[in-house]
């Protein structure tokens, strides 16, 4: 049976609250190194285009060459302490349930590095049918705002570009779902909020998560 809709994900921030689990682990290789940490809240607009973009902003002005070495150390730490305070949204369970359901196809494609967001989502999120579960890998893809790794997913899944939404919470999900020609639904609830992403050209933003099923089903 052919999807009637294919809805792709972003992860953090848009299906689980990852935040401060990500700015301690990064916050303690950022002490190893002897360098300050940021509160919690400014790795809201540290995050959401890949570990080594955020191990650069990070950083302390002129030691960004630091990058790959903070990349490593993080990579090395993050796994013991993914699940700290990391959990799914409130509402996330519910509209997850009402797409399935409704005879949609879910996938996720993030830039987190792959090997946590297939680890984190086969935790997390094991009760959905996601296919595939993208995180970003090297010479696998380009990462978001491209749209390659979005446009493999809808050709794959055989459903056409105007019944495809890309769902996010940042700017760069915005750009990713314009890129790749498919709706572009964002969640008030994430990393960045409504005004921001109205500003950075988004189609629509959610006013809840039961919201999107009604929006992908027509209802």
């Amino acid at each position: 049976m052919k999807p009637s809709a294919l809805v792709i994900f972003d992860f953090d921030g848009t299906l689980a609250d990852t935040l401060e689990d990500i700015a301690l682990t990064m916050n303690e290789v950022l002490a190893d190194s002897g360098f300050p940490g940021h509160p919690v809240e400014d790795y809201r607009v540290f995050v959401g285009d890949g570990v080594r973009r955020l191990s650069a902003r990070v950083l302390p002005e002129g030691e960004e060459h630091r990058a790959d070495e903070m990349v490593a150390a993080f990579r090395r730490l993050y796994p013991d302490r993914m699940y700290d305070h990391t959990g799914l949204f409130p509402g996330v369970p519910g509209m997850l349930d009402a797409l399935v359901d409704g005879g949609a196809r879910i996938a996720i494609l993030s830039n987190k590095p792959h090997r946590f967001t297939v680890e984190m989502c086969g935790r997390l999120l094991d009760r959905w049918p996601f296919e595939p579960i993208w995180g970003y890998e090297e010479g696998r893809h380009a990462p978001k705002p491209d749209p390659e790794a979005a446009l493999a997913i809808a050709g794959d899944a055989g459903v056409e570009l105007e019944r495809c939404f890309y769902v996010g919470d940042m700017p760069v999900d915005v750009m990713t779902a314009r890129a790749a020609g498919m709706h572009g639904v964002m969640v008030p609830w994430g990393f960045r909020g409504p005004d921001e992403l109205l500003a950075a050209g988004a189609e629509h933003v959610l006013a809840d998560a039961e919201e999107l099923p009604r929006r992908v089903f027509g209802a």
